[in-house]
């Protein structure tokens, strides 16, 4: 008898009380997703969400195996506020953060994870692999976060709290080619976010040669820049222009110009 695949709802929210304040596509979470999906093929069905009615919204309609949010100095409180929410009524629910808005000592971690008692697991750094290892390790501890918590085994790129001390994972090997995450821009994940509200994000390589104390990628992690490949970012772009209105396009990457590669983009 088949089960039922694990239900993960995937938010990068936005506050909206007067305007949409983070108006962009939630392209970090649609690629953990998308890279979810094609790597636990069968074994989850995945959900994105950017407006917070629309998330409340489903919660309502039924509450996620796994409930995974972007952290960014913005939306800090709102994700916890729905992790704390989510903790409230389904305690079993697995709660997920990942993103920048994250400290870089192992003490600050600590205080940080002490402090969000509501966050089972942090990813830390390039996501993609990191969560999907997170996934199977849930997975073979029958999706029960308090046990594999207990066991206190590190998991890559993962960070956790076992009787209050910090388990920090070794950095998961980088994405080499990025054009090995599925893209987002599809018709059953990406499409909904090209409204004409939020302006489409685009990632043609990923990390920095440089080390810029101010910026998230100076770390010597993301030394190492690695690039996408030419025909999935046509495609990309050629799915948003069919789909949306929007006047603008970022390009996310950290140095969009600086090789030759960003001549043919």
């Amino acid at each position: 008898m088949k089960t039922q695949p694990l239900q993960i709802k995937f938010a990068d929210l936005t506050h909206t009380g007067q305007v949409v304040a983070s108006n962009t596509f939630p392209l970090g979470v649609a690629l953990v997703a998308s890279y979810a999906r094609e790597q636990l093929r069968g074994e989850v069905a995945v959900e994105v969400y950017k407006y917070p009615e629309e998330f409340a919204a489903s919660l309502a309609r039924g509450l996620p195996d796994v409930a995974c949010f972007s952290n960014f100095s913005w939306n800090v409180n709102l994700a916890c506020s729905f992790a704390r929410e989510i903790k409230a009524r389904s305690p079993a629910t697995v709660t997920v953060f990942g993103g920048p808005n994250y400290p870089l000592t192992a003490q600050e971690q600590r205080d940080f994870l002490i402090g969000h008692p509501e966050i089972d697991f942090y990813v830390w750094l390039e996501g993609e692999p990191a969560f999907v290892g997170l996934c199977r390790r849930l997975m073979a501890s029958g999706m029960d976060a308090v046990a594999l918590r207990r066991t206190g085994e590190p998991i890559p790129s993962v960070h956790y709290l076992k009787d209050g001390e910090l388990v920090r994972g070794a950095q998961a090997p980088r994405l080499t080619n990025l054009a090995d995450v599925p893209s987002p821009f599809v018709p059953d994940l990406g499409e909904k976010f090209l409204d004409d509200v939020l302006i489409p994000l685009i990632q043609t390589n990923r990390g920095c040669p440089y080390q810029c104390t101010f910026c998230t990628e100076g770390q010597e992690y993301y030394n190492k820049v690695h690039w996408s490949e030419a025909g999935r970012i046509r495609r990309d772009l050629e799915f948003i222009a069919a789909h949306t209105g929007a006047p603008d396009l970022i390009i996310v990457d950290s140095n969009f110009g600086m090789f030759k590669q960003d001549l043919d983009t």
